[in-house]
């Protein structure tokens, strides 16, 4: 089951924050101006997670997925960062979706500057199992997958600086963000 587009991604977010109390607005100030200065998606994703992820109880992690972690960190991303990036999820391509990208507007300095991020949830047990906390690296088929999609954007935009990530979460208690 997903959600079936952008404006129901949105209304189900902004939902689901107002009816848990949830604050997707504060907290996240300097680490949206940060971004704009150094482009750091994996201290932006740390600000996500211990600000937005924080404040929710961990018993609502029970049924969380990949889906959850993508779209809200989606969400907040559009909210803050949206006057001088365009987001996207679950794009299609014809070797697959990506999970998440941002491309920087035409009009600013980060003009034709593309990330592509691939999300992988984990549970405690599978986060343990597979050592996902200590891989020097993210699994092959993982790097594999969103260098399809990068390879996919440059083949139509060979202009575009293309940077991939990956992903991984573990339940509601740790994540790992890698930079290929």
């Amino acid at each position: 089951m997903m959600v079936p587009n952008q404006t129901m991604r949105t209304i189900f977010t902004e939902y689901f924050n107002q009816v848990e109390h949830y604050n997707a607005s504060g907290g996240y100030t300097e680490y949206f101006r940060q971004f704009r200065k150094d482009l750091d998606l994996a201290n932006l994703f740390s600000g996500y997670w211990n600000v937005y992820i924080g404040q929710i109880p961990a018993q609502a992690f029970d049924k969380a997925n990949e889906n959850f972690f993508r779209t809200t960190f989606y969400e907040l991303c559009r909210r803050h960062l949206s006057l001088d990036f365009v987001f996207n999820i679950e794009v299609n391509y014809p070797c697959g979706r990506s999970d998440w990208e941002l491309l920087g507007k035409p009009h600013t300095k980060y003009k034709n500057i593309k990330y592509v991020a691939e999300f992988k949830h984990f549970s405690v047990a599978d986060g343990k199992t597979k050592k996902i906390m200590t891989l020097e690296k993210p699994f092959d088929a993982d790097i594999a997958q969103v260098t399809k999609y990068a390879d996919e954007i440059l083949k139509d935009f060979p202009y575009y600086t293309v940077t991939r990530y990956i992903i991984y979460t573990i339940a509601s208690s740790e994540y790992r963000v890698f930079k290929l």
